[in-house]
């Protein structure tokens, strides 16, 4: 057997760690959410959709259809956190199930659901940026938006 040296397509520690996907729509604002690197490709895929496969077998069994299939594995393979989530009552702590209860059950869930798979699917969002490429932005941009703030101060300007 030959073994093949292959150029990486993407960086594996960056693809573990994950990165943070904000989801917006014609300036209307889902929330930003936590996504490792979702690549069926990848040997680390294949193992943990196994290892995911043997653990929630009863539970998938339960699943009604091929797309709340397709949201739980996604859930449990690929996200691991959120931010600006909120129920009546709040902010909305993150597990695996009310993600999976958002992607699959509410209004824009889905359209939520296609972005955040669109964009772990993606490798270039995965592949680490050489130091010599990095760009800083220009003093100006630097005071034009104030990350303290919240969004309900942002938006009232």
């Amino acid at each position: 057997m030959v073994n093949f040296v292959t150029p990486s397509r993407y960086d594996q520690s960056l693809a573990e760690k994950g990165i943070t996907v904000a989801v917006d729509e014609a300036g209307v604002y889902y929330g930003s959410f936590d996504v490792k690197c979702y690549d069926a490709f990848s040997p680390f895929f294949k193992v943990a959709r196994e290892r995911y496969d043997r653990t929630h077998k009863a539970a998938i069994k339960l699943l009604k259809t091929d797309q709340e299939k397709s949201i739980h594995q996604f859930v449990h393979l690929a996200m691991f956190g959120w931010n600006d989530i909120n129920d009546e009552n709040g902010p909305v702590r993150f597990t695996k199930e009310h993600a999976f209860e958002y992607l699959s059950k509410t209004e824009v869930g889905l359209y939520v659901f296609a972005e955040l798979y669109h964009q772990a699917s993606n490798i270039d969002n995965f592949r680490a940026v050489p130091e010599d490429e990095l760009v800083e932005a220009p003093a100006e941009d630097l005071e034009a938006v104030d990350p303290m703030k919240s969004v309900g101060e942002v938006s009232g300007n």
